[in-house]
């Protein structure tokens, strides 16, 4: 992930880094902030949002968790993990028949394909 904030500030790598950092030490709002600066600043990158996504599922903000996910999947359609988390914090919302709904549709045909998930993608 490449890019750069504005003057003055962290570029949107070392942020991401930061982010990073932070959620391993289990500082989630502070791991919050720096990913949504980078969703703030460059909105075109599915990570920061999965990963601001992420941060909000921990603190049980599954809503807006699962808006993010959306984004990301928006973004880039191959985003795995963003498929898996979104189906989660379907789940976890009590919304079980969209999320299973949503695991029928993208996440068992890329089970069943041996060249993985990029096919269901490009259907």
């Amino acid at each position: 992930m490449k890019g750069q904030a504005e003057p003055g500030h962290m570029d949107i790598e070392s942020l991401y880094q930061l982010g990073a950092r932070l959620k391993e030490q289990g500082n989630l709002v502070e791991a919050e902030r720096c990913f949504r600066r980078i969703v703030e600043h460059a909105p075109d990158l599915p990570d920061p949002h999965h990963s601001l996504g992420v941060m909000l599922q921990l603190q049980e903000q599954l809503p807006e968790a699962i808006e993010q996910y959306r984004a990301a999947i928006a973004i880039d359609p191959c985003f795995v993990k963003a498929h898996y988390n979104l189906a989660m914090a379907l789940w976890r919302c009590g919304s079980y028949r969209e999320a299973i709904a949503f695991v029928r549709r993208t996440l068992l045909p890329a089970i069943a394909r041996p060249i993985g998930f990029s096919a269901c993608c490009s259907s």
